[in-house]
């Protein structure tokens, strides 16, 4: 059987583990940032971090109020 027409498969794929889908995708934004920062070094990585602190302080605020609506 073809995984990508299982709706069980699709289910699992689609669900929200966090409780709302802004969350969820937020969550995952940041651990994957994270993760590309790690790999940075030198001028890069600060810059990186640097952008990715004043980035994630709007985002998140963004994220908040659209989850409150």
């Amino acid at each position: 059987m073809n995984k990508f027409n299982d709706r069980g498969w699709r289910r699992d794929l689609l669900e929200d583990r966090w409780g709302h889908p802004i969350t969820a995708q937020g969550n995952q934004t940041y651990i994957q940032l994270e993760k590309l920062i790690k790999m940075l070094s030198g001028k890069e990585k600060r810059d990186a971090e640097k952008a990715f602190r004043a980035m994630w302080d709007k985002i998140k605020s963004a994220m908040e109020a659209e989850e409150s609506k």
